[in-house]
């Protein structure tokens, strides 16, 4: 089996290939940071009996990175159907559902499949093996971005404008200026505009605005909740 993975952590990526050793079988663990980086090469092309599957992390307290990740979820959806001979690769998110954008308005509801974050060796290998084995089935379309109003108003947050700034450019009050930014906040699953640093303004905008067409694979699954480690 060979996993991709947005996460950065080495611990983590030797984390997983050792769980899913204890099956006996060989498994690759590659990070990724997008489909256009060299390590991705296997995702966009064929690769004969290989199993592949994308594993998205969405570690507590890590916006940055969680993020990445739903960005690699965009760039994946939408080259996906294009790629011919991939067969079916499953996407799985990893990370707890209480405090990552996977509980603000970004992947609430896609029906992807998601592992708590603290889960022991023996359950992540289980779950893993689960949906990597899973039969892809047709799913909606499923909408998922921010009001014109709101994204706005978190644009000129990210570029340093003051809530008056953002006020005279968008031509209503502070306080609906306040209002919305505080909405688009919640919706990436941040408190501060300064949990964003670490993305890039384009990257985050095309985010907050963009219609994810869940993949296929995924229909009817249910998030797992196993015993948390």
């Amino acid at each position: 089996m060979h996993i991709f993975t947005t996460s950065s952590c080495v611990w983590l990526r030797q984390g997983v290939a050792e769980a899913l050793a204890e099956d006996g079988g060989l498994t690759r663990v590659t990070a990724v940071s997008s489909l256009s980086s060299p390590d991705a090469a296997g995702l966009l092309e064929a690769n004969g009996t290989e199993k592949r599957l994308i594993l998205l992390t969405f570690p507590p307290r890590r916006p940055t990175v969680c993020l990445r990740s739903v960005i690699f979820l965009l760039e994946w959806l939408k080259v996906r159907q294009h790629i011919r001979g991939a067969g079916h690769i499953p996407c799985i998110l990893w990370g707890s559902p209480h405090s990552t954008v996977t509980s603000g308005g970004l992947l609430t509801g896609t029906g992807l499949p998601v592992i708590p974050w603290r889960v022991t060796p023996h359950q992540l290998r289980q779950l893993l093996r689960r949906y990597a084995d899973k039969k892809p089935h047709p799913t909606p379309r499923v909408s998922s971005r921010l009001t014109h109003q709101e994204a706005m108003a978190l644009h000129y947050a990210l570029e340093g404008d003051t809530l008056a700034q953002a006020a005279a450019k968008m031509g209503i009050d502070k306080k609906t200026v306040w209002t919305h930014r505080r909405h688009a906040l919640e919706f990436m699953g941040v408190r501060r505009t300064g949990d964003l640093a670490g993305i890039n303004m384009m990257e985050v905008m095309r985010v907050t605005t963009a219609t994810l067409t869940v993949s296929a694979s995924h229909s009817g699954t249910r998030p797992a909740t196993g015993r948390l480690a």
